[in-house]
């Protein structure tokens, strides 16, 4: 029975072969993240509020 022989792949087969993976996990990843829920509109911070307690204080602070 002849033996076969290992078949080598051309330099051009392997360097397809990495690209259409490549592809293919592009498009995995893709489709992955447009299936992802939109994410939740921030919450709006209150403006501060400023006392006269806290305005002046700095001020007397510094005179006396």
């Amino acid at each position: 029975m002849a033996r076969k022989r290992p078949r080598k792949r051309k330099t051009s087969q392997i360097i397809f072969l990495i690209l259409s993976i490549l592809v293919v996990v592009s498009m995995a990843i893709g489709a992955l993240i447009t299936m992802l829920p939109p994410p939740s509109p921030p919450t709006p911070t209150p403006f501060p509020t400023v006392t006269p307690e806290a305005f002046l204080a700095p001020l007397l602070a510094s005179v006396l």
